[in-house]
């Protein structure tokens, strides 16, 4: 025989709170059992659930009015307290409909607390006790609820808790999910910029080294490499970008609508520079005179100790032009190639900077377009919530006047400047 019943309306946590007071209490014969189910059971004590996520409705009121005809132990039992924190006073207010006459105990519980183990801090041990008892002191006849007529004042006092709640409710979370878009987005840019930066370095410290051993025939490979190396970095940067967007967008967005990826603008194209052409023949020309020149000075330098000898005498000055024309074209060559390696720096320089800027433009661009899109979300939602509490407090302000006969003046609930969140101005 069953000797405790759960009940309560669907997805109210009525199952999950039969298996934490079964793990809390293995000696303990509970099982959840729909309200109109009731009447079958043959019970001790009986426990009706109530989510904090709304206030008490009919349901809520049929199946407390069946709990207190079938049973005679019967106490009221609202979990799931770690997730609202608004739950006392949703607590209050669903026992002055259910238990106006205040008859009944009332227990606070995090169900899914205890099953997980934290059974100190969940509130079912106190429960457990509490059934305990009733199980010792026996079956006892069922108490069905007293009708207590509620004077008109508290009904109205009850109906102004009430009202506040939607008014103090009614923006909340807006300001935080914006401060929450507005440093996302922060750091974002800054993750990308770091990312970004580094990526340069590596690519500009990997350039010189390989411009340190470049010829004339590795430019095109040169600038190959380089082209394919920063459309990798733009496409891990910008990667990296949206999957950081993304993250929180659904962070900021839950609770408003389901998460849904958005189409991200196409990469900018990054155009490379290339390096600048040689000087003209004339420099070229007046370039290789020099080194010719330096050779020739070079080779007599050298080969004018050997003068004496009377064989070296008379080839003195062939000698003297062929090493000099040799030490020329090596002077002419270490110069271009020098030359050349200067203009491929100057051109990676330019092409690194350019890619910086498209990159940086690109990731400007992701995350305006997603600030636009989470803020104006954010916003329609705290829009559609201000509607639905004035609607709410219009509602309520009308069941106060009719509560006090019309004679009320202190409602000034549907004031328009009042759900707007406006001050009215000072005359």
């Amino acid at each position: 025989m069953t000797r405790v019943v759960v009940t309560g309306v669907p997805r109210s946590g009525a199952r999950t709170l039969a298996h934490a007071l079964a793990a809390v209490d293995g000696s303990l014969s509970v099982a959840a059992v729909p309200a109109e189910a009731l009447a079958a059971r043959s019970a001790t004590v009986g426990l009706l659930v109530l989510e904090p996520s709304a206030l008490a409705g009919d349901d809520d009121l049929a199946a407390m009015r069946a709990l207190r005809s079938t049973v005679g132990h019967v106490a009221i039992v609202v979990t799931k307290v770690d997730a609202f924190w608004d739950w006392p006073t949703v607590a209050r207010a669903s026992r002055s409909v259910l238990d106006p006459s205040e008859d009944l105990p009332v227990f606070a519980v995090s169900a899914a607390a205890a099953v997980a183990g934290a059974v100190d801090e969940s509130g079912v041990d106190a429960l457990a006790a509490w059934i305990r008892g009733c199980l010792a002191e026996g079956p006892v006849a069922p108490r069905p609820a007293r009708a207590v007529p509620r004077p008109a004042s508290d009904e109205i006092t009850d109906l102004r808790r009430q009202r506040a709640r939607i008014v103090r409710g009614r923006d909340r979370g807006r300001t935080d999910r914006l401060a929450a878009v507005r440093s996302g987005l922060a750091r974002v840019r800054a993750s990308a910029a770091a990312d970004s930066a580094a990526g340069l370095r590596e690519i500009t410290a990997e350039s010189d080294r390989v411009v340190a051993r470049m010829g004339a025939r590795h430019v095109a490979d040169h600038r190959r490499w380089l082209a394919e190396r920063v459309h990798h970095l733009q496409s891990e940067v910008l990667e990296a970008v949206d999957d950081d967007l993304d993250r929180l967008r659904a962070a900021v967005l839950l609770g408003v609508e389901p998460f849904r990826p958005e189409p991200t603008a196409p990469a900018s194209p990054i155009v490379l520079r290339d390096p600048p052409p040689a000087g003209a023949p004339t420099e070229e020309v007046v370039g290789a005179l020099l080194g010719a020149a330096s050779g020739f000075a070079v080779a007599r330098f050298l080969v004018e100790p050997f003068v004496e000898v009377e064989v070296v005498r008379q080839i003195s000055t062939p000698l003297a032009l062929v090493i000099g024309l040799a030490i020329g074209l090596v002077i002419t060559s270490v110069r271009r190639r020098s030359a050349l390696r200067t203009r491929v720096r100057a051109a990676t320089t330019a092409s690194l900077a350019e890619a910086r800027s498209v990159i940086d433009q690109d990731v400007a661009v992701r995350v305006a377009d997603a600030e636009t899109v989470i803020t104006g979300r954010v916003l329609r939602h705290a829009e559609r919530r201000s509607g639905q509490a004035a609607r709410e407090v219009a509602d309520i302000d009308d069941r106060i006047r009719r509560a006090a006969g019309g004679t009320d003046r202190r409602v000034g609930a549907s004031n328009p400047q009042e759900m707007s969140g406006a001050r009215p101005e000072r005359t």
